[in-house]
């Protein structure tokens, strides 16, 4: 990698049970998806980025989209340290209480259901009348932070125009729509936009910036 002209973040784990060979994924499209096992590191929505064969001592590039290597002086853009950032799993018997404590963040992520990130905001009976107070709690906190919203698969990515639900989420501000970012990754650059670009938030949320979002998905 050395001799390349390599530039960016990534993970090298083994991609097998053995140790003749390991990946080399993108930081911000991989998750570790056992807990126990060697190649436990698998590539989300797109392709590694290269392949060592420990034996052989060689390193096959698979895909090249990767930063390159350039003349520019290196600027440090920090994490404000007393930021408060909210990373919240939609789960079965919510409560609008539980959002009530974001008002004091200065953002949040919200890790919904299957393809639009759904939240339970829908009333259609009486048994749901918190659906009611948790879209109505999710506007409040729009209005004051950005909200943005990802889904619990692994794979795929955000689409909020397919159902009503989704739609209703846009109208209460959330964002995210088309986005394929994975909670973690979501919360990292919701965090750093944060910090450094706090007006520009809405605008470059939506931007890939370092590869963390996909246009089209590879097979």
């Amino acid at each position: 990698i050395l001799h390349t002209d390599f530039a960016d973040v990534g993970v090298c784990m083994h991609n097998s049970l053995s140790d003749t060979s390991c990946s080399l994924f993108p930081a911000t499209k991989c998750r570790k998806l056992h807990s126990s096992r060697r190649d436990a590191f698998k590539v989300i929505n797109t392709q590694e980025w290269m392949r060592v064969d420990t034996r052989k001592e060689t390193i096959d590039i698979i895909h090249n989209n990767f930063q390159k290597r350039e003349e520019r002086k290196l600027k440090l853009c920090l994490f404000k340290k007393d930021l408060k950032v909210g990373l919240y799993k939609a789960h079965p018997q919510m409560f609008a209480e539980e959002l009530k404590i974001y008002e004091k963040f200065d953002g949040l992520i919200l890790e919904g259901f299957g393809l639009a990130g759904n939240m339970p905001i829908n009333k259609v009976d009486s048994i749901t009348q918190e659906n009611e107070k948790i879209s109505k709690q999710l506007q409040k906190l729009t209005k004051k932070i950005p909200v943005c919203a990802t889904t619990q698969t692994i794979f795929g990515r955000v689409n909020m125009n397919v159902y009503s639900t989704g739609r209703k989420m846009q109208d209460l501000g959330i964002l995210g729509n088309h986005l394929d970012m994975h909670p973690e990754t979501a919360f990292i650059k919701l965090a750093w936009l944060l910090s450094n670009h706090p007006k520009q938030v809405k605008e470059l949320f939506t931007r890939n910036l370092r590869g963390e979002l996909n246009l089209r998905h590879q097979d």
